[in-house]
């Protein structure tokens, strides 16, 4: 909640930084509500830290969220509906104009006044209606100032004392420790052994190894560190791992294993039947000695759905599969006794949790002052590797001494004499002793789908996007974000799948136990609803609306047409998805005040006009559909900051597109023509351009480019011998 309230306050002021002109008349009662807004996120801060489950503080923060909301609303409806007419009237201008080139200098300084005129004339009810609204906000704000001191609000105390975390400044660039990866943990050797032995020996025929357990005990990290196993490399001729997770689509699954020994255009990955696509797998399978991993299976169905591509040969072929549900691996495989995954002992729990505290240490790493409160938070958690995971990632954050370890310990027995389970208990925590300016880039993972493996830099421009990274300092806003990715990895808040070569993280994804507590704080907060394969039967009244489903995305959304106060829309469907321009355009038209916009591998092959009425859309994604042209429309978007293009049939941008100066990242697959002559000194914050033909404009314009820190070129063999180059 204080994230929400500290997102707001920067808009605001932003606004009165950067947008002046257009507040005109109103600049005061902005800054206003703002300070007042300021008051309550101070003392929000003191609040959330003493009581998280009391419902009358519940209350008191779900109604400074509604105003922070509102407020943002009416500021943002307020800039779209005046630079709407300005651009409606500024067109007029243009036309009339025309008709006086023989005395432009004096018709232009004649049209400015005229246009600043008719601004103020023509502003006045805007104004009037907005400095309305703020003032019933500023009233709202009193009255829950006099709530707050008539129901004691901020004496409420459990005796947990306020998280030093949620007070904290983000952070400086710094070295860190390498993170301790998934398959380097403890305990789970000797069962690591065991499995390999039973895959690689026993019966001929096809047969499948299950390994079961609750939630967060360590399934999937076990399958990785036997399917690493260098006897398993050697012992079957084909390898795959799968996740399947509760919302399976079979057709995804067998592309997904199709993929480790073909790759398949989008054409066929669209068209191919699911039928041909079984067919295939197992016409590849057939006379070879297979593992595949099926991870986190949920039922029988998902099971059936796949077993016919998945040949006996008597090849000693073996399926290894997770799933929490003992009675699924019973099914799957009678003769085959499931493998049951245990908790870890004192001293594995120990050992575990010691590295997740202090990264990168040589042993013994835990001072000696330190080490019983240690054992103490290791042993609430119950040999349950997740909660020793995240909660050394929470001790790994914080002082090392006792005065702070001791306040954990506290936290852990609060939280865990509140929770259902221990296990939630403890992730609850992890969550509240976020910084505030990491939650809801934590909740935001609740957006992806489950057991989604999630590229590193596109989640880091969406966040940008959405307003969730500060500025520090002189640092590019790209490098702040990473490094809040870099410390909810380094919390364990979620796990890195992929490093580059740098060593920073290039792919990720998110425990499915730590997914639904984002899920379930997201709609607390009315942060974001996330929608699988039922589409909602009523408008959301989140900020932000993340869909995956099988039918029509205009379908999905079309029940949701009123919601102004929608910031993002993002799809995360599969293929063969449809979305004609006129159902694009009722979208457009309903989500005016959007910031990021994400339609990947929909069916596209226009985009309306209307899509440069959007002036608050920063992020725009637009990979793998079918567009071959853009409307020039799109270069109305002022604050547009990422377009990703990728796999899309573009072969031209607009022109006036190279003039858009907030442009920091053009995304291609297929090279893009630069015309010579064209002037790229606009894009002074441009850092990725990829990828583009080459040309003229290397030596003319490329110096000019001067935050660029990705650049793609594709030129043909005469132009890359040429000697002027």
């Amino acid at each position: 909640m204080e994230s929400v309230v500290q997102l707001v306050i920067q808009k605001l002021n932003d606004f009165l930084a950067q947008e002046a002109y257009f507040l005109l008349g109103v600049d005061d009662q902005v800054r206003s509500l703002g300070t007042k807004l300021e008051w309550m996120h101070a003392f929000l801060k003191d609040v959330d830290g003493k009581s998280k489950e009391n419902e009358l503080v519940k209350l008191w923060v779900a109604q400074i969220r509604e105003v922070a909301y509102d407020a943002e609303d009416i500021i943002d409806y307020y800039i779209f509906k005046i630079q709407q007419e300005r651009r409606d009237r500024s067109a007029g201008s243009i036309r009339c104009l025309r008709i006086f080139k023989s005395c432009k200098a004096l018709i232009c300084w004649i049209d400015e006044i005229v246009l600043q005129m008719l601004d103020f004339i023509k502003n006045i009810p805007a104004i009037h209606d907005v400095g309305k609204k703020i003032r019933n906000l500023e009233s709202r704000l009193d009255e829950i100032k006099e709530n707050r001191s008539q129901y004691g609000v901020g004496n409420i105390s459990v005796g947990e004392e306020a998280s030093p975390s949620l007070n904290r400044i983000p952070m400086q660039r710094e070295k860190r420790a390498p993170i301790v990866e998934e398959a380097d943990v403890v305990g789970i050797q000797d069962e690591a052994k065991t499995l390999v032995g039973r895959l690689i020996e026993g019966e001929a025929r096809r047969s499948v190894i299950s390994i079961t357990g609750m939630g967060g005990i360590g399934k999937t990290t076990l399958a990785k560190k036997v399917y690493k196993s260098l006897d398993i490399k050697n012992g079957f001729d084909f390898h795959a791992w799968v996740f399947v997770s509760q919302e399976h689509r079979v057709r995804e699954i067998l592309l997904s294993i199709i993929k480790y020994f073909r790759t398949l255009g989008r054409d066929e990955r669209e068209t191919t039947p699911e039928e041909d696509l079984r067919q295939e797998l197992s016409e590849h399978l057939e006379g070879k000695r297979y593992l595949v991993v099926i991870d986190d299976i949920w039922t029988r169905q998902a099971w059936d759905d796949l077993v016919s591509a998945l040949p006996d040969g008597e090849m000693g072929s073996r399926v290894l599969l997770t799933t929490r549900n003992e009675e699924i691996a019973r099914y799957v495989d009678a003769q085959s006794m499931p493998h049951q995954i245990r908790l870890l002992d004192e001293s594995e729990s120990w050992a575990l949790f010691c590295k997740k505290a202090f990264p990168g240490k040589l042993a013994p790493p835990c001072p000696p002052n330190l080490e019983e409160l240690g054992r103490k938070i290791a042993g609430r958690c119950g040999g349950l590797p997740l909660a020793i995971t995240v909660l050394g990632g929470v001790l790994s954050r914080k002082q090392k001494s006792v005065t702070e370890w001791a306040k954990v310990l506290q936290s852990v027995e609060w939280w865990l004499n509140e929770s259902e389970d221990r296990i939630s208990g403890v992730l609850a925590l992890s969550y509240h002793d976020l910084p505030y300016y990491l939650k809801p880039c934590f909740i935001y993972f609740g957006a992806f789908p489950e057991d989604s493996e999630i590229e590193a830099d596109e989640l880091i421009l969406m966040w940008i996007a959405e307003g969730f990274v500060q500025r520090r300092g002189g640092e590019e806003v790209e490098d702040v974000a990473e490094d809040y990715l870099e410390e909810l990895l380094n919390r364990s808040m979620i796990q890195v799948v992929k490093r580059k070569s740098n060593g920073t993280a290039e792919k990720c994804r998110i425990h499915d136990l730590l997914r639904d507590l984002s899920i379930s704080k997201a709609k607390e907060e009315r942060f974001l609803d996330a929608y699988g394969n039922i589409a909602p039967t009523s408008p959301t009244m989140a900020r932000r609306l993340a869909i995956t489903t099988h039918g029509g995305i205009g379908d999905s959304v079309s029940l949701n047409s009123s919601t102004l106060h929608l910031r993002s829309l993002l799809y995360f469907g599969g293929l063969r998805e449809w979305l004609e321009e006129a159902q694009l355009k009722i979208l457009l038209g309903a989500f005016k005040l959007l910031r990021v916009m994400d339609l990947r591998y929909v069916s596209l092959y226009n985009i309306p006009d209307e899509i440069g009425s959007l002036i608050h859309l920063r992020y725009l994604c637009l990979l793998e559909t079918y567009l071959k042209t853009l409307p020039s429309t799109i270069t109305c978007l002022s604050n547009l900051q990422t377009l990703d293009l990728r796999g899309t049939l573009i072969s031209m941008l607009p022109g006036d597109l190279w003039k858009m100066e907030q442009l920091r990242h053009i995304l291609l697959l297929r090279p893009i023509a630069i015309s010579n002559g064209t002037p790229l000194r606009h894009l002074s914050n441009l850092q990725t351009l990829s990828k583009v033909e080459g040309g003229s404009w290397i030596e003319d314009e490329l110096e000019k480019l001067t935050n660029l820190r990705e650049l793609g070129i594709e030129r043909d063999l005469k132009m890359a011998l040429s000697p002027s180059i």
